[in-house]
């Protein structure tokens, strides 16, 4: 399946937003996936080398250590987090593949509505986890 359904659009409108931010929606096309990693490993790496340095400089002092021990783990796990969604990029197109086969496979109303009320309790976690996030 190569193009996304009606259940993807419907259900799956913020998760699909957020991940073409970080170039990892499988259905983008190739071109603004290489842009957008290119721009989101510039911005990153941009914050992390300085905060690396400034490490390796204040190595001796533990107080000053300890001060910059958190924000540098936080990037160092956030790039992590990313390379992981770029490098398993392909496992999130078979998941959307299989959510659009079954959306398609359904034979009765009360399947439909089934799916459809887990679909929409995944979206209003997504929308909580959103929310949460927007309001560090």
């Amino acid at each position: 399946m190569e193009k996304e359904s009606d259940c993807i659009r419907a259900y799956y409108k913020l998760n699909k937003f957020s991940m073409t931010l970080l170039g990892h929606w499988p259905y983008q096309s190739e071109n603004s996936i290489k842009i957008v990693t290119f721009l989101w490993l510039f911005q990153h790496l941009s914050i992390l080398l300085p905060e690396l340095i400034r490490f390796v400089e204040i190595r001796n002092n533990v107080d000053y250590v300890i001060l910059a021990f958190s924000p540098l783990i936080y990037n160092i796990v956030v790039g992590i987090k990313f390379v992981n969604g770029s490098l398993n990029r392909h496992k999130i197109k078979i998941t959307l593949d299989t959510i659009q086969s079954d959306w398609k496979s359904l034979r009765t109303e009360e399947e439909a509505r089934i799916l459809a009320n887990y679909s929409s309790f995944g979206k209003l976690c997504t929308v909580g986890w959103a929310c949460k996030l927007a309001l560090r």
